[in-house]
């Protein structure tokens, strides 16, 4: 043992006196000071290993075994000795399932570090104290993650992947008819303002069309028409890009008398490439003199 060679060595028929006893003891004490005595090594002159430290009951205990390589921290419950926890190459895990807290809200471990897999039963999001009861709307268990297409679980306690998301929103566009770029640089309203005369025309440019997209023209015309001779006509040729569009003439009003119609026309563009385009009505009048126009056109990006 560390710090202690014996002194005393007694043979029959010698003396012991108390001094010899008295400093054999106090070469005992030395040996165990917290400072410079024995330790269990396992080595000459210290103390052999110790392989579990335990309470007086021998149920709360640390306890080592070199036949599973192991590692094992017990506690007492209800009187019956509980293995809470145990450590061995690659693993830290508790006894039993379900049954060893991490932490709880008053005493919480600070930050989780994960370089592999999180595999979580529950994931409580937004989580403030155990003793208040959820509240609607503002906390919510999170159960699952699906990679669900087509949104058909409806669970009020599981997200959906990206993917998901996104597949989804694409499909639920590709099937819809109708449905509208809605951004401002998508849809365009012109006011019209034009006089009879066979060159007047109004455009409307749409910017960043997508491949495979649809263009709606729809045009609303209100024509106060004089001196008609036979019956007066407003015509009009939709183009794009300067280019007529459909080679048809549209007949937006027409009327034997003087007269204030209104009209409108509603046409697709079905192939336009991607980019920006320039949609252009171009009016032209028939059999009247006095003619004033007003109205809208409007164009819009149908998603492909």
């Amino acid at each position: 043992m560390a710090g202690y060679i014996q002194e005393f060595d007694s043979h029959p028929n010698d003396k012991i006196d108390a001094d010899l006893f008295n400093n054999e003891y106090g070469l005992l004490n030395t040996a165990f000071t917290t400072t410079n005595g024995h330790n269990h090594a396992g080595d000459a002159g210290n103390g052999g290993f110790v392989p579990m430290i335990s309470g007086p009951n021998n149920r709360n205990t640390i306890a080592i075994f070199e036949d599973t390589n192991n590692i094992a921290i017990t506690t007492d419950y209800n009187g019956i000795k509980i293995t809470e926890l145990t450590i061995q190459h690659g693993e830290f895990k508790p006894g039993s399932n379900d049954t060893l807290d991490l932490g709880d809200y008053a005493t919480r471990f600070k930050d989780l570090h994960l370089a592999g897999i999180a595999n979580i039963g529950t994931l409580s999001v937004g989580f403030t104290d155990a003793s208040i009861p959820a509240i609607p709307n503002e906390l919510i268990a999170i159960t699952d993650i699906f990679d669900d297409d087509s949104l058909t679980q409806d669970s009020a306690t599981a997200l959906c992947t990206q993917q998901s998301t996104k597949a989804y929103i694409d499909n639920s566009i590709s099937t819809s008819s109708g449905i509208f770029r809605q951004s401002e640089y998508n849809v365009r309203t012109t006011t019209l303002a034009l006089s009879g005369a066979d060159t007047s025309y109004v455009e409307s440019t749409l910017t960043d069309i997508q491949v495979g997209s649809k263009v709606h023209i729809n045009a609303t015309i209100t024509a106060s028409m004089t001196a008609i001779v036979g019956t007066g006509n407003i015509l009009c040729r939709v183009y794009r890009d300067g280019v007529d569009l459909f080679n048809t003439d549209y007949y937006l009003v027409n009327s034997m008398n003087d007269s204030t119609l209104s009209n409108s026309i509603s046409l697709v563009d079905t192939s336009p490439s991607a980019g920006a385009h320039t949609y252009s009505i171009r009016l032209r009048e028939s059999q009247c003199d006095g003619i004033a126009i007003n109205g809208t056109i409007t164009v819009k990006e149908e998603k492909a």
